[in-house]
């Protein structure tokens, strides 16, 4: 898996939710699903409404003894809308020829390899670079984390073999999960909830593609009992890299020499690493429309049909032996330093997921409070497709979340006034700040800028059937969180239900 290990932001607290039973009746709070406020009639074919929210919406609200402030100066437009209906999905499960048919598609006439499993070499490789604080591991800040990954890795080369096993050919077909008791071992370190898999059952599909081994299959069927999702990947090279994740370092960066913590000089030549993957970023590479173009010919060639892009983010792709792989050991941000950007390509990842009356369906994260009255935790991931094209053509394709529909349970939904959304996202934001726990004598001010606004679509668990969920429209908020003289502690998500005002929260 792809490990992205933070630093702990000394201002950010643990997310967790609290349900309780809200004074206005909620989504899933009604005998028949939906109360009946909620249920609009249809509009006619065509016709469109136009939403009360504020077409310039300014906002500077002061809390806490003036010590917080939550403010918004953003042009929201005129919303219309058509139908807002309410829909119940459900898992599906990804059948054989379903597999095959993925399967053959991405590996053309290569034959399938059963994956090989890291040797000892591998993991002392990782242990050396610890030891000799190379890369993300001079981090000085980290280094009870990274000594902890160390005795992970000491535990996990026992068990690991010694050379390579001879490349055995793989067919296509579910099988058990690999027997890997030393990448196991490797990964525990960090704890946390791990994914739900069962070795005895035979849902699981991965291979290598080719005889050099250049590309990855990996597939899962959904299982009821093991509460899972399916999903597929092809993955050609080792991996890659999005311009949002060195954004994010460099927020991390930043953020560190704003408090002034003392990293002996890593943070500068960290920030000068991430310098070079922004300007390699920056070089010319495959066009976004014509990247989007050869993105939307696989899904057209896979006959799906029911699924449009919505959103695109520029990445560099990296080719087998110029990057660490994607499944590697130890912390993927060390895979920075090790990658060659003279080798790396330049290209568009596109994430593709179902539009419901030209809003689109997305995979939401919203930030849950300890005093939020009413949460909801999505059952599944939802449904989306991302595509990653370079001037050499495709490079990766990754479904998770199929699902497929059960019923609508509305065919149209009246929305809470965009008044009463805002309150309480006042209120979530005022709540996160609460945790902080700030001592009444600090002077400490936090501000909280609104920086975007969308309609979107996302899932909340369905009514009476928590295997299964719905889809309804939500709010979504993001927030610039500063304290002080740190101008950016982090980007915060606001997800509220625009039927209820309800938190839609996490699903990890």
């Amino acid at each position: 898996m792809k490990k992205v290990v933070l630093l702990i932001m000394m201002l950010c607290m643990a997310l967790t939710g609290c349900q309780k039973t809200p004074d206005k009746s909620s989504v899933v709070s009604k005998a028949d699903g939906l109360s009946e406020d909620v249920i609009a009639e249809p509009l006619a074919n065509g016709e469109k409404r136009t939403l009360d929210n504020p077409e310039h919406w300014k906002i500077n609200d002061k809390r806490s003894n003036n010590r917080v402030t939550i403010s918004a100066d953003l042009e929201l437009g005129k919303i219309e809308t058509g139908n807002l209906p309410v829909i119940e999905m459900k898992n599906h499960e990804l059948e054989q020829k379903e597999l095959e048919k993925l399967v053959l598609y991405f590996s053309g006439n290569n034959d399938l390899y059963v994956q090989q499993i890291y040797t000892k070499d591998i993991y002392q490789k990782v242990i050396d670079r610890i030891e000799n604080k190379e890369g993300t591991y001079g981090d000085t800040t980290m280094w009870t984390s990274h000594q902890e990954l160390k005795e992970a890795l000491k535990t996990a080369i026992k068990l690991a073999p010694d050379i390579l096993a001879e490349p055995k050919k793989a067919e296509i077909k579910f099988q058990k999960i690999i027997d890997n008791p030393a990448f196991t071992a490797a990964q525990g370190w960090a704890g946390g909830k791990k994914d739900e898999q069962d070795s005895d059952a035979k849902n699981y599909f991965s291979v290598d593609v080719g005889r050099e081994m250049t590309a990855h299959i990996d597939a899962e069927r959904y299982d009821s009992k093991l509460g899972n999702s399916s999903k597929f990947s092809w993955m050609q090279g080792a991996d890659i890299v999005e311009a949002a994740t060195i954004q994010k370092y460099k927020m991390q960066c930043k953020y560190q020499n704003d408090a002034g913590l003392d990293t002996s000089g890593y943070t500068e030549g960290y920030s000068a690493l991430l310098s070079q993957y922004d300007a390699c970023l920056d070089q010319p590479g495959i066009e976004e429309e014509e990247g989007k173009k050869q993105a939307e010919q696989v899904l057209q060639d896979l006959n799906i049909t029911d699924m449009v892009c919505s959103s695109s983010e520029k990445i560099l792709w990296f080719p087998k032996g110029a990057f660490p792989e994607r499944d590697s050991l130890g912390f993927w941000s060390d895979h920075l330093w090790l990658g060659n950007l003279e080798e790396a390509e330049t290209g568009y990842q596109y994430i593709f997921s179902a539009n419901i009356e030209g809003i689109p369906v997305k995979q939401v994260y919203g930030t849950i409070s300890e005093k939020t009255i009413e949460s909801y935790t999505p059952p599944f991931p939802v449904e989306e497709i991302t595509i990653t094209v370079t001037k050499g053509g495709i490079r990766s394709f990754d479904w998770q979340g199929m699902t497929e529909e059960v019923e609508q349970i509305a065919e149209n939904t009246e929305l809470l006034s965009f008044e009463t959304i805002q309150n309480q996202l006042l209120d979530q934001i005022f709540y996160w700040y609460s945790q902080q726990g700030q001592p009444v004598n600090d002077t400490t001010l936090f501000n909280y800028q609104i920086i975007s606004t969308e309609l979107e679509y996302t899932y909340i668990p369905a009514y009476k059937e928590p295997k299964n969920a719905w889809l309804v429209p939500v709010w979504v908020f993001t927030v610039k969180e500063s304290a002080g003289e740190v101008e950016t502690v982090q980007n915060l998500s606001f997800v509220l239900s625009a039927l209820d005002g309800g938190v839609v929260g996490r699903t990890d």
